[in-house]
């Protein structure tokens, strides 16, 4: 029998490269160039070389050598390193840290954190290796780094996430959209409360990255195969939304007290990040509530979900879940009658709850809600064919007309009143004129009741007019008829009859039409027989149909009747256009803050000062300078370019340094035998 030989996997120990009798000799050179020549040391080798380098006066080499090793339980070796550390940390090492490599950066980091977290030079040390990774755009690895070393600011701990996530969008997508959508509207929201100078301009800053946000989400649904559970109106809107009620806190926070640690969440990123432990909830309830405790049900997980499922539209995957632990009943009003209005919009009555018009106060705290409420409406107008508009929501949105009446949403409403009626008009079926009055003026559009109005008279008129007519009023009619511009009176009434009427009451001029294109008088005035070109023989309803749908309205365009019309929807239409993504703001730009060497903060005095120098001293990139000098006194431009091209960091004070420094001379650190001899 034959048997297959397994593969040998495990690794051969490696041999030792530096002899020991090199230490007894003090070859500590020699041992340093026996070392730089391997790619790996044992134990045994590497502790060798630590010490010659120590021995050498190459302090930092020999602690980043050493650490290690000292870090897998030698308790003697920790405490060499813990001396050497206190020598190198007492010094400046900032411009020796650009010598190092990533790796060997890190390992002085860790030693950092462990021997001296509170020093000034352990944060000069992360500061540099997460400057080091975000060059390198290691996003992955300083997200580790950072969770692993949290800031003492739990403000620049969120904003560095935020940004983070901003760059890893494309591996965050398919998981928690809402998660990520929270973690970076959050973190620019307390970057802006960070930094007074953009306080006057957040309604231009933060669009202009939610700008930025959709334009990550286009272009990965663009690049990717991989399907996610958001369609892009439903992302869209719900970065819309976020970004309204953080913009709506962080006002009300400058106005007022700021909020505890510069924090202004969103829902999202409190359901998601801080549900567990509480750490930004509990203080930032505490101030809302004192701040306007109306708000505190902005960041209730149902009124969350209830936003997803009004925003969803038909992609009810992303809903269904959600809804089934909503207690509506506890929900804002508003949110409330949003819930219900969708369910209208999708046929799916189980979910509806009657809101009372009386609670929908319109106030200063429930200013927010309303706004919500008219956007998620605006979006089911903007998502459905406005011809099938089921008609139990537009009978309950009806109902509601007061309360819109101050908002986004009136001229959208108007547009769909003109446009039923132009609808009926099309269709040939008979306007309700009283009921589109009644709405108009519910909506306080009284230039448009009374237009409504007057086409309303005309209605009776008209109405009036066939219920009158017989075989002797017509013949009367025509004998009153003396002139051209009296027949063309006479033709506009009847044009107007055929618009405003039923098709079937219009039919009843069938008979008095045929008298007046027949009578050779009236066709001297004006010439009947060519322009009607009808025999009036056939009673079918296909003739029928050809005079009234088709020749009407042609003796209209010919004779340039003014007939009665309805108002003109076109000025209110224009408001329900859904905005695509503007061209991105940020990748476009190069950095304006290297390309003029100004610091973050500098204000427009100091930057004109510096683009003068600059140019002075090369004038053939004047153009290059100017650019930049818009980019940076534009504020949304200049936010987008300081949040998502630089880390934020702690201040640290220059007198932080650890108490345990030593300023004595250093001690004399023995040679450890004991890991001669070890294999690893």
């Amino acid at each position: 029998m034959k048997y297959k030989h397994r593969k040998n996997n495990q690794k051969k120990p490696l041999s030792h490269a530096i002899p020991p009798q090199l230490i007894k000799d003090k070859q500590f050179a020699e041992i340093i160039t026996i070392a730089n020549r391997q790619s790996e040391l044992t134990v045994q080798d590497r502790y060798l070389y630590g010490y010659a380098l120590l021995q050498t006066q190459q302090k930092l080499a020999a602690l980043i050598t050493l650490w290690p090793l000292a870090a897998k339980n030698q308790t003697q070796l920790y405490e060499d390193c813990a001396v050497i550390a206190r020598d190198v940390f007492n010094q400046d090492i900032a411009s020796s840290l650009s010598d190092l490599s990533e790796k060997e950066l890190h390992i002085l980091f860790l030693a950092a954190q462990t021997l001296a977290p509170h020093s000034l030079t352990y944060h000069t040390i992360k500061q540099h290796l997460c400057n080091l990774l975000w060059d390198k755009k290691e996003y992955e690895k300083l997200e580790h780094l950072l969770k692993s070393s949290k800031e003492k600011s739990l403000s620049i701990f969120i904003e560095n996430m935020s940004k983070l996530a901003f760059f890893q969008a494309e591996k965050k997508l398919s998981g928690n959209i809402p998660a990520l959508i929270g973690c970076v509207l959050t973190g620019a929201a307390s970057f802006i409360a960070r930094h007074p100078m953009y306080h006057h301009d957040i309604h231009d800053i933060i669009p202009s990255l939610t700008n930025e946000i959709k334009n990550l989400f286009a272009e990965w649904v663009h690049t990717s195969k991989q399907k996610i559970s958001w369609d892009s109106t439903l992302l869209n809107n719900f970065i819309d939304y976020e970004a309204h009620i953080v913009t709506h806190i962080l006002e009300l926070s400058l106005k007022s007290t700021m909020a505890p640690n510069n924090i202004i969440p969103t829902p999202s990123y409190l359901l998601y990040y801080d549900a567990a432990t509480k750490q930004i909830s509990q203080p930032f309830f505490a101030w809302l509530t004192t701040a306007n405790k109306e708000l505190l049900n902005l960041y209730h997980a149902d009124t969350h979900h209830a936003l997803i499922f009004a925003l969803g539209g038909d992609h009810l995957s992303a809903t269904n879940t959600a809804l089934k632990s909503i207690n509506i009943s506890q929900l804002n009003p508003y949110i409330r009658l949003m819930m219900m209005l969708r369910a209208d919009n999708m046929k799916k009555s189980p979910l509806k709850q009657p809101v009372e018009l009386s609670e929908l106060t319109v106030t200063d705290t429930t200013k927010i809600y309303q706004h919500i409420a008219v956007n998620s409406i605006i979006i089911m107008f903007n998502q459905t064919d406005k011809k099938l508009l089921p008609e139990t929501f537009w009978a309950t949105l009806r109902t509601y007309f007061p309360v819109f009446q101050q908002t986004d949403l009136k001229p959208i409403l108007l547009a769909q009143i003109i446009s039923m009626l132009q609808i009926d008009l099309q269709n040939k079926k008979h306007l309700n004129l009283i009921e589109a009055k009644n709405d108009m003026h519910q909506l306080q559009a009284y230039d448009l009741e009374q237009q409504l109005n007057t086409l309303y008279m005309r209605q009776q008129e008209c109405s009036q007019f066939l219920s009158a007519l017989n075989s002797k009023q017509s013949s009367l009619i025509i004998k009153k008829i003396k002139n051209a511009n009296a027949l063309c009176d006479h033709l506009t009434l009847l044009s107007d009859i055929n618009q405003l009427l039923f098709y079937h009451q219009a039919e009843d001029s069938w008979h008095h039409i045929k008298s007046l294109v027949e009578n050779r008088r009236l066709n001297k005035f004006i010439p009947l027989k060519k322009l009607f070109d009808f025999s009036f023989k056939c009673h079918c309803p296909p003739c029928h149909q050809h005079l009234y749908i088709t020749l009407m309205p042609q003796i209209v365009e010919n004779l340039q009747l003014p007939i009665v019309t309805t108002p003109d929807a076109s000025h209110y239409r224009k408001t329900q256009t859904e905005l695509a993504p503007t061209k991105s703001m940020f990748y476009s730009e190069p950095n304006p803050f290297t390309t003029l060497d100004v610091h973050l903060t500098d204000t427009k005095p100091i930057i004109m000062q510096k683009i003068m120098q600059r140019i002075q001293r090369e004038p053939e990139k004047m153009a290059v300078f100017r650019q930049a000098q818009n980019t940076l006194f534009h504020p949304a431009r200049r936010f987008l370019q300081h949040y998502l091209r630089f880390l934020a960091y702690e201040e640290i004070p220059a007198d932080s340094l650890a108490s345990s420094v030593l300023n004595d001379a250093f001690p004399n650190i023995p040679f450890r035998s004991e890991l001669i001899n070890t294999h690893g």
